[in-house]
């Protein structure tokens, strides 16, 4: 489940459905230039996961808040995991396998803005990236500000087809549904095989964020001992602590 609703299943997928109608290209990209563009945002994405595609009631939920402030990212997930991205670290936390990773960035010529992909490239990339895996689309209706789209997958794909429903008014998806084509097991259940569903709601987008800034700031994971040692701060004394720099 938690691989299921990581934050970045979103942004994959989304990736790897960008196809060839350049109807359906020019919203997405739009999208994501507008995040891209923005100097802050927050954003809340809540996945709900279906079995045999049955969307009367979900089997499992979760929720993921994505703060953003210029350069700096801040994502925190209802599944107990957490994200840092500054001008100095990256930071991973995962409360459940009591884990923690600290990356340092290395300094360099040009800043992490414009030496980083942004998210208009990376959608860029994905649209000429993935087109080979995509058979038709098709625009299933227009209300009002809202398009909604069918993506629909070749044979063998690991993804049957996606619902996609844009709000052009906000410049922003307002949900993307999954159906995968491959069935899992789940012992909970009853051990036998179903097909999944997943749907991506995105909900109380802004660009007028109010940001408290400490909620970027690294001290609140790490600090220096007196030998200037990067270590965890005491609430994460217990966690495994991965600094690989």
């Amino acid at each position: 489940m938690k691989r299921i609703l990581s934050l970045y299943i979103s942004l994959i997928c989304l990736i790897s459905t960008c196809v060839k109608s350049q109807v359906y290209k020019e919203d997405v990209l739009t999208i994501a230039k507008a995040f891209n563009d923005a100097k802050g945002y927050s954003v809340q994405l809540n996945y709900k996961m279906y079995l045999d595609h049955d969307l009367s009631k979900p089997f499992q939920d979760a929720s993921a808040n994505i703060l953003k402030s210029n350069d700096k990212i801040y994502v925190k997930q209802s599944l107990g995991s957490e994200m840092l991205e500054n001008d100095q670290y990256q930071i991973m936390v995962d409360d459940k396998m009591k884990m923690m990773a600290v990356i340092k960035k290395k300094a360099t010529a040009t800043s992490s803005a414009s030496a980083r992909p942004d998210l208009y490239q990376t959608i860029l990339g994905g649209i000429d990236s993935s087109s080979a895996n995509y058979k038709t689309i098709k625009k299933l209706s227009v209300i009002g500000n809202k398009v909604t789209y069918e993506l629909v997958f070749k044979p063998n794909d690991a993804i049957d087809k996606v619902i996609v429903v844009i709000d052009k008014k906000v410049k922003m998806f307002e949900s993307v549904t999954f159906f995968y084509s491959s069935p899992r097991y789940f012992e909970q259940v009853d051990n036998k095989p179903h097909l999944v569903t997943l749907k991506v709601v995105y909900s109380n987008y802004t660009t007028s964020p109010v940001l408290n800034q400490n909620s970027f700031s690294e001290s609140n994971y790490i600090t220096l001992n007196k030998q200037g040692k990067m270590v965890a701060q005491k609430k994460y004394a217990s966690y495994q602590f991965i600094n690989p720099n």
